[in-house]
């Protein structure tokens, strides 16, 4: 679930985690290595790695639905550009991560 300020808290994990393949958290990824080049604060990073995270799943999972998570993932986009990510869209489209199929 989201939290008031935009992002998409660690706890999230098991949700964010049931629509990928792969273990969203290994440190071998090398998108999440590249948050850490553009945020300054090392306590973002994991936040804002699940906030990527949810907004992938969104466009990718959920697309046709759009209309109804716009603002969320807006509010996403707004706290990451809080921590210095200014452009969460291209994170998103790096992801390598395979979506399970199934979930």
């Amino acid at each position: 679930m989201q939290h008031s300020s935009g992002f998409w808290p660690e706890t999230c994990i098991g949700d964010i985690q049931a629509f990928f393949k792969a273990d969203v958290n290994s440190s071998n990824i090398s998108e999440k290595k590249l948050l850490s080049l553009e945020i300054l604060n090392d306590s973002e990073i994991d936040k804002a790695w699940m906030t990527i995270l949810a907004l992938f799943i969104l466009e990718n999972v959920f697309g046709d639905r759009e209309d109804e998570w716009l603002m969320i993932a807006q509010k996403a986009k707004t706290y990451l550009a809080s921590i210095g990510l200014q452009k969460a869209a291209t994170v998103c489209d790096q992801i390598t991560l395979e979506l399970d199929e199934e979930s």
